[in-house]
């Protein structure tokens, strides 16, 4: 299956944003760092492991973390996905796609959310 129709196949089937905003944000402060520095970072693969890997690989932590606690099935589905592929991340270019992928399950399940919102509120 190729990344794009997996993702969608993630993005539409969760339905717990909560965990899932919380992960985003995490993501979301380590991408910026990287952008700010990405020219540093293709040019030095040292700083970017430690200063961007070792955050990455942090996120499996809040996964297992947030999975343990069992407040959804949603977040259990997601780090079967998205551990294998943290573990996959070596260079600067492995982020971006990941990033990328991560990007588009977001999308879809925004998209997913608010075409299931509309046609509830067509029923009504």
């Amino acid at each position: 299956m190729d990344l794009v129709k997996k993702a969608e196949e993630i993005g539409k089937n969760l339905s717990n944003t909560n965990q899932l905003r919380k992960f985003h944000g995490h993501l979301t402060k380590i991408w910026s760092k990287y952008a700010y520095n990405r020219r540093k970072y293709s040019q030095n693969q040292q700083a970017f492991k430690e200063d961007i890997l070792n955050e990455v690989h942090f996120m499996k932590i809040f996964l297992a973390y947030q999975a343990g606690r069992g407040v959804s099935e949603d977040i259990k589905k997601l780090r079967k996905v998205l551990e294998p592929l943290i573990d996959e991340i070596k260079t600067p270019e492995d982020f971006e796609k990941f990033k990328k992928f991560y990007d588009a399950v977001l999308a879809y399940h925004k998209f997913y959310s608010e075409t299931a919102r509309n046609s509830r509120s067509v029923r009504k």
